[in-house]
């Protein structure tokens, strides 16, 4: 070994052993590594643990059959990641290679992570929460790749943290239960008196959202994650005037079933920003859906929406119907059609 390639301060970090027979590595003070494959200097790679070389210098240390505890010992390294650094420098695909020394998620492809940040100025402009769930679906759709909460969080926190500086007027949705939201708290959102006796217009009922209007600022198309509404638009629209005055709440809420959402808990999950392009009028919240159910839950609305569930389905002409109770057990002596029970599936 010879003194000229090896300054004076280096200390050996990984020496010979019966599991390691050629390799040696020496640390310097310039933060360096020398590598010797038995007397010869194989390389010099930086010492950084981020710096792909030194990845790739653990995983051939790895791959050339140097124990994999010894190695984390040394280096300081889980053996689960030496093996991932490992795994990635045999890879033929280079963007994968690249992916993998990143530390980012196996399936989080530059395509998606792209895909990622186009789409985060508009879905936040609704707010963040539960905006990583929003974000997987559409991958799913698009990509046909099913990723985890925890590959997306290191990019989702990295937009976040950039969105801080930069989106001021948009507050973030609310991280703590819905069920204490009260919106007269958020700055930027409006419940209006839904018990006026004009119909409503496109501001009243609404959870609005300061900032610029997307149908000003984004070019003229949307992504829109409800546009299938639009198949039963006639229904929406029929449904809300059952009843005199208008009833906007009753389109929403049915256009919050036919999305999945079976009761009001589940309707954080719907994209409002998409609702209200879609119905015009919206209440966002929990705690004021509720305030408005209360005030419109009466018994002449109810008769009001089975006149209409009978006209829409035309059952004045109908003379069979078929009951599907789910979870009631018909036990009778009539032979009736056999729908699902839960309680005996």
């Amino acid at each position: 070994m010879s003194a000229e390639s090896l300054p004076h301060t280096a200390q050996m970090i990984l020496g010979l052993d019966r599991g390691n027979p050629v390799f040696t590595v020496y640390a310097d003070d310039e933060e360096q590594l020398h590598v010797y494959y038995g007397f010869e200097l194989l390389e010099v790679v930086s010492a950084d643990r981020q710096s792909p070389n030194f990845k790739m210098l653990v995983g051939r240390l790895y791959n050339s059959g140097t124990n994999r505890k010894v190695l984390s010992e040394t280096f300081g390294v889980d053996p689960k990641t030496i093996r991932g650094w490992a795994a990635a420098i045999c890879c033929s695909d280079a963007e994968e290679m690249v992916r993998q020394l990143s530390g980012r998620g196996r399936k989080l492809t530059a395509s998606i992570e792209a895909y990622v940040r186009m789409r985060w100025p508009e879905l936040s402009r609704g707010g963040t929460y539960g905006i990583s769930g929003r974000l997987r679906r559409e991958i799913q759709s698009v990509f046909k790749v099913s990723l985890s909460n925890e590959t997306l969080r290191p990019l989702v926190g990295q937009l976040k943290r950039g969105q801080v500086t930069t989106a001021d007027d948009l507050p973030e949705e609310p991280q703590n239960s819905f069920d204490n939201q009260e919106v007269d708290d958020k700055p930027g959102e409006t419940v209006c008196d839904c018990s006026s006796t004009q119909p409503p217009q496109l501001s009243q009922c609404s959870a609005e959202i300061s900032g610029p209007s997307l149908l000003e600022s984004a070019p003229k198309n949307h992504w829109c994650d409800h546009a299938g509404l639009l198949v039963l638009a006639p229904a929406l629209v029929a449904v809300a005037q059952a009843v005199d005055p208008p009833q906007p709440l009753f389109k929403q809420w049915l256009a919050s079933l036919l999305l999945g959402a079976v009761n009001i808990e589940q309707t954080k999950f719907l994209n409002w920003q998409d609702m209200s392009r879609l119905l015009g009028s919206v209440v966002r919240f929990p705690h004021p859906q509720r305030q408005e159910l209360d005030r419109i839950a009466t018994e002449a609305h109810f008769d009001a929406l089975a006149r209409f569930n009978a006209q829409w389905i035309e059952a004045n002409g109908q003379s069979d119907f078929y009951f599907d109770p789910h979870t009631k057990h018909y036990t009778g002596e009539q032979n009736v059609l056999k729908g699902w029970i839960a309680s005996i599936r």
